[in-house]
């Protein structure tokens, strides 16, 4: 899955969210975008798919 705003892969953290590396946009499962979450990069571990 691509990010909207920068174009990148985002990952699918433990919560079901997908979360892009780099801008830190979530997506849930449904493909809604949620809000920014600059501290995920850091707490949520990667899961590459």
């Amino acid at each position: 899955m691509k990010c909207k705003n920068c174009g990148n892969d985002m990952y699918l953290a433990f919560t079901e969210e997908w979360i892009c590396r780099d801008c830190g946009i979530k997506r849930d499962e449904n493909g809604k975008f949620i809000s920014r979450d600059v501290k995920s990069r850091s707490q949520i571990p990667f899961m590459n798919l």
